[in-house]
């Protein structure tokens, strides 16, 4: 993997504007997010005098390489506006710029090329800045050395994404260090997406979202259908993280009210995958919905839904649901020296052959699990619930229930005892037929019992449990679109 040692940092102060997106749908605000739209009253370009026809790539280019604000004056009455773009457009390195699309401008790279490309030229930089908002960004198309076929922000800058939607934009499909179908962002300050949708993107890693070297803070946004196409991992070709990658030294990454559902991973990371070197890089997440991603079972690989390793991670208020991989169907944590989850449920997740249907650990991983109800996880050998996760980690005020094994002999639920914290629930107490006898349990002190139900609707996302009262019932409002 690529490593920046040094990145520099910067503060963004967004305005609020008042306009609403109009010609595609946006997530719902589940989180406050501190960042809103860029205010654009005074532009230094517009786009266009009037008429659809005026809007076109060499007004949009012109306006690019000199910077500022950039509207559109397109005269389509508020309807939408496409742009075709035949060729790569370049990006001011020196001077910040924000292009806001109003909700009615689309850039169309129509299968044949990148749309932007901003090169700062040094990645221990994080200025200028460069902001997209109220824009669209579809059928891009990138097979060079780097991905971000919409958005590639290469070699330091920052990148700023409000109310935008990206959609079938295409990057190399095999590759070790190349991510990003839709954005790559390499060094710089902290890449930030709000309020935006990534759907049907692709990339060797990070099949919507690629990150090296830079921080990640996403809020109330939506990442489906999205793939990393690449195999074998790193080293290999690639396949990590089917929405997102994100590789990086000293970097932290907060996520909240967001949705990950249906992205596929080729090798680690169906959802999310993560990579940190100093080990106390932070991993942030709340008000998560992560649901039905997947490493095939071709793939022979880990993490279904988030892969974290090296750094610490704060996982609360979450939904972790029908996620699959060949070990640690919901997620894997290695190396992690500090992991607090509060508030998850882990639910349905499966593998098919291997260990850990909700949660693998591995390489020591520390911490305090409060207030999780883990049901209904599948896992084609054993331990359903959580493999290797031991005393280093405390387990308190949970339940876990009902997770199945092809391998009944071993251990079902835990395969290995974590310290008791008071209030966890076992159930079945007994391990699954045709073995018998009592399972492993899961804590040095746990209560066990045989009537706990738990059932998950999969429209609201809560849950509902017999025998048993639960920490977290699951969202107020469904994270995503």
């Amino acid at each position: 993997m690529i490593r920046i040692s040094f990145i520099a940092s910067t503060t963004i102060l967004l305005l609020v504007v008042t306009d609403t997106v109009l010609c595609w749908p946006l997530p719902k605000n589940v989180c406050t997010s501190p960042f809103s739209l860029r205010a654009t009253t005074k532009p230094t370009t517009v786009v266009g005098t009037g008429t659809p026809i005026s809007c076109n790539q060499n007004a949009l280019a012109a306006a690019l390489l000199k910077g500022g604000i950039i509207t559109f004056n397109c005269g389509s009455g508020g309807n939408p506006v496409t742009i075709p773009i035949t060729s790569e457009l370049q990006v001011s390195p020196t001077t910040d710029t924000i292009i806001d699309g109003a909700g009615i401008v689309t850039l169309d790279g129509q299968g044949k090329t990148r749309i932007l490309k901003y090169d700062r030229g040094d990645f221990r930089y994080a200025t200028p800045t460069l902001t997209v908002q109220r824009l669209r960004f579809i059928n891009s198309y990138c097979q060079d050395a780097d991905g971000g076929c919409a958005i590639l922000q290469k070699n330091g800058g920052t990148t700023v994404i409000i109310s935008c939607s990206f959609e079938n934009n295409i990057g190399p499909v095999v590759g070790q260090d190349v991510a990003g179908g839709a954005v790559w962002t390499i060094g710089g300050g902290n890449t930030t997406v709000v309020g935006s949708v990534f759907s049907g993107n692709k990339c060797s890693n990070g099949g919507g979202l690629g990150i090296l070297g830079s921080g990640l803070i996403i809020y109330n946004s939506h990442f489906e259908n999205n793939q990393a196409t690449g195999n074998g991992g790193n080293p290999g070709n690639g396949g990590n993280g089917g929405a997102i990658s994100f590789d990086g030294r000293g970097q932290n990454n907060t996520i909240c009210g967001t949705r990950f559902t249906k992205n596929r991973g080729n090798k680690y990371g169906g959802a999310f995958f993560r990579v940190s070197y100093n080990g106390d890089e932070q991993n942030n997440f709340n008000n998560l919905l992560i649901d039905s991603n997947f490493i095939p079972p071709s793939g022979n690989g880990l993490a279904g839904g988030l892969y974290i390793q090296g750094g610490t991670a704060s996982i609360q208020n979450t939904v972790i649901a029908n996620n699959s991989a060949s070990g640690a169907g919901g997620i894997f944590f290695a190396n992690d020296k500090s992991v607090i989850l509060n508030g998850v449920n882990l639910l349905g997740n499966q593998v098919y052959s291997g260990l850990g249907g909700a949660v693998y650990c591995t390489s020591p991983v520390s911490g305090t699990f409060t207030g999780l109800t883990v049901a209904n996880n599948y896992a084609g050998a054993f331990g359903a619930a959580f493999a290797s996760c031991t005393g280093t980690i405390t387990l308190a005020k949970s339940i876990i229930a009902n997770n199945t094994v092809g391998n009944p002999w071993p251990a079902n639920a835990c395969t290995s005892e974590m310290n008791d914290g008071k209030g966890v629930i076992q159930s079945p107490s007994n391990k699954q037929k045709p073995a018998s006898g009592l399972d492993a349990p899961c804590t040095n002190g746990v209560t066990r019992s045989d009537n706990i139900v738990v059932t998950l609707d999969t429209t609201t996302w809560k849950i509902k449990t017999t025998g048993a009262q639960v920490t977290y019932l699951g969202p107020t409002v469904v994270p995503g679109l």
